[in-house]
């Protein structure tokens, strides 16, 4: 073992040249210090990207990218791409490694303070790059830490009122489309979710559906994801009544695995799935405006994720418990849920009117 200078901190010092470029290694024990020589040798001849603590930042991005997350379904890959190379490397990509600072970080978050869901997105790449610099010996804590992040404002997604349900179910809709919204209607599942149901999926004896996997897109193209959002979205349900008879009709009419497919039996495409739920949109608009495009302009979108809360309201106000619906939801925590049941409850408590009451009982109890 080759004998290394001690430094004032305690640690142990080296430095090794490599194709004309200085390397710097330091290490907590003469061992510790070999052991990352002989490493970095070995990377140079097999022509790895030579890790160091003094490494651009944007290259230890890029390697962290293309070694650890290619194998990720494709909208986290799609989420870790956007936020390293369209925000992280144009702002600090260019600072070595060990020198990137809560600063830094704090005011590439600043930058983008109008946009909290990507500053979040931002920050979560981040942790996991540092903390994977950290296994790699090259720095020794996480700068991210204590950077404050501008709060994430989550809108209230109404219920359907009656005239919204009323158009859902008296929409012309083809077969298909009915099936894919009545899945909507009945199990409050994710889009994906619902896209990845199989026919083999139903047990009519048992009046239960299997929740198993989830379809994400890859560009266009569809991917089984057998990992689900969560742990907790592999689950079963129960068939509600009113569905029960439409969903054995709708299966005994298929002949492939899927529910949903295309005209060839391909797994639907985002490309169709788009028009797909363009056709449903258009239908339930028509239901509810007729020709009056000024209303069709002024009224929200509806989207899988408002079918979704609006499941999630009907829970609420079934009486079923905060536990239990977050079961049925697929979440892995009370976090989502308690949110809509919170702001649910607020709703159902009229405060005023309690407090009157309360005054009029004190008045009452003093006048005896």
């Amino acid at each position: 073992m080759a004998r290394f200078k001690k430094r004032k901190d305690g640690r142990y010092a080296t430095s090794i040249t490599i194709n004309g470029q200085k390397y710097y290694l330091y290490g907590s024990t003469q061992k510790e210090l070999e052991t990352k020589r002989l490493k970095l040798l070995t990377e140079s001849q097999k022509n790895m990207l030579i890790k160091t603590s003094s490494m651009p930042f944007k290259d230890y991005c890029d390697d962290w990218f293309h070694s650890r997350q290619i194998n990720r379904n494709a909208n986290t890959r799609d989420m870790y791409f956007y936020s390293i190379y369209a925000h992280i490397i144009p702002e600090i990509g260019h600072i070595p490694l060990d020198k990137v600072t809560k600063t830094d970080i704090q005011r590439l978050i600043n930058n983008l303070i109008e946009h909290p869901s990507t500053c979040q997105k931002i920050i979560n790449t981040l942790r996991q790059l540092f903390d994977e610099a950290i296994d790699d010996d090259l720095i020794y804590k996480n700068p991210c830490s204590k950077v404050k992040l501008p709060k994430v404002v989550v809108n209230d997604v109404p219920p359907f009122n009656d005239s919204e349900m009323a158009a859902i179910q008296s929409a012309d809709l083809c077969v298909e489309d009915r099936a894919f919204v009545n899945v909507l209607l009945a199990f409050g599942c994710r889009r994906g979710e619902a896209l990845a149901l199989m026919c083999s999926d139903f047990d009519f004896n048992s009046q239960t559906v299997s929740f198993q996997r989830s379809i994400t897109f890859d560009k266009n193209t569809p991917i089984i994801n057998p990992y689900m959002k969560t742990k907790s979205s592999k689950r079963v349900l129960h068939i509600p009544k009113p569905f029960f008879d439409f969903f054995k009709k709708y299966i005994d009419t298929r002949t492939g695995l899927y529910l949903f497919t295309m005209r060839n039996g391909n797994l639907i495409t985002k490309s169709s799935y788009v028009k797909k739920w363009k056709r449903i949109e258009t239908s339930i608009e028509n239901k509810l405006y007729g020709e009056n495009i000024l209303a069709k302009m002024n009224t929200r979108k509806i989207t899988a994720l408002v079918f979704r809360h609006n499941f999630c309201t009907q829970l609420y106000y079934s009486g079923i418990s905060r536990k239990k619906a977050v079961e049925i939801m697929g979440h892995s925590s009370y976090q989502m849920i308690e949110k809509i049941y919170a702001s649910l409850d607020e709703k159902q408590e009229k405060s005023s009117d309690k407090i009157d009451a309360m005054f009029d009982n004190i008045i009452r109890s003093e006048e005896r």
